[in-house]
């Protein structure tokens, strides 16, 4: 069953899932963290805008214009509340909203920074991208199978020898990717998990 916030989760990964791309595997790689939720902050303005005129060309009615804003905002206080964002300013609620269903933010103009914990998961999301691209050129090229990222040991060794990281960075980012895929991404890797590094 969709959650009624699905739609505005949907964008916010959209918008994250460019910037994967965009950056690139070496950027997502070897920036620091630190750097990396600079550069996935979002700016609220922006995506309040966005929000609005997607709804506004869809045709939808102002009420619908506005509850649309008012699920981004839920959506916000609700990843604050999570872990998985954090508000500039932070998200406060009146007293009288016993719900908590009207978010409250210093101002128009905060941004939304993804915490470290969603940066891994980013980065996980970019090496997964790479392991598809990296087997789908052995495909393409109709070489060997065993030259294709089956495991973490594989992932690892092409880390080191196709893109020729050394072993200590390559080793981090295969338990970045370990810790942080979801599990239908490493699902092909869970018989060979155990094997020695």
């Amino acid at each position: 069953m969709r959650s009624v916030l699905d739609y505005e989760m949907d964008y916010i990964f959209r918008l994250y899932n460019k910037q994967v791309k965009s950056l690139g595997f070496d950027a997502m790689a070897n920036t620091s963290n630190r750097k990396l939720q600079k550069v996935f902050a979002l700016k609220y303005n922006d995506l309040f805008k966005q929000i609005k005129g997607l709804n506004e060309k869809l045709g939808k009615s102002r009420e619908e214009v506005s509850y649309a804003i008012l699920k981004i905002r839920r959506l916000i206080a609700l990843w604050e509340k999570e872990g998985i964002i954090k508000v500039e300013g932070g998200v406060g609620f009146s007293e009288n909203d016993k719900y908590k269903e009207f978010p409250i933010f210093a101002s128009q103009h905060f941004e939304i920074a993804p915490t470290k914990e969603t940066i891994l998961k980013l980065q996980a999301k970019a090496i997964d991208t790479f392991i598809e691209t990296f087997n789908h050129r052995i495909d393409e090229a109709n070489l060997d199978h065993k030259y294709r990222i089956n495991n973490l040991r594989d992932l690892r060794l092409a880390l080191i020898k196709h893109k020729g990281l050394d072993m200590t960075t390559a080793t981090k980012l295969t338990d970045i990717y370990r810790q942080h895929s979801s599990k239908s991404d490493i699902y092909h890797f869970s018989r060979n998990t155990n094997r020695s590094f």
